[in-house]
């Protein structure tokens, strides 16, 4: 059976650390632990590395370490992620919230 493919935006990548959201942080190390374990296969774009570049020299390092030793595969944004079909996939926070950034396929290279 395939993985599932999750695209995995900066605040999961966040919640990794975030000491003061327990219960988020929690859910993040758990989901990290399966990544691990190879039951998901993970994608990060261009957005979120620019996101993470832009954070404190800390909080970059951080990120960049992590990131690092998850190896999620870059994904490749094109014109059907930026004008996609009426078939569109909002991303949900760990809360299962819907958000505002709109994602659809695209096509990915390793990181």
């Amino acid at each position: 059976m395939k993985k599932p493919q999750l695209y995995i935006e900066t605040s999961v990548w966040n919640f990794y650390f975030a000491d003061d959201a327990p219960e988020k942080r929690e859910i993040t190390l758990r989901f990290f632990d399966k990544v691990k374990q190879d039951e998901y296969e993970i994608f990060i774009s261009d957005a979120v590395i620019a996101e993470i570049g832009r954070a404190n020299d800390e909080k970059r390092q951080l990120l960049l370490n992590i990131t690092k030793e998850y190896n999620p595969k870059r994904m490749i944004i094109n014109e059907e992620v930026i004008e996609p079909e009426p078939k569109i996939y909002y991303r949900g926070g760990l809360s299962g919230k819907q958000g505002g950034r709109r994602h659809t396929r695209s096509r990915c290279n390793s990181l």
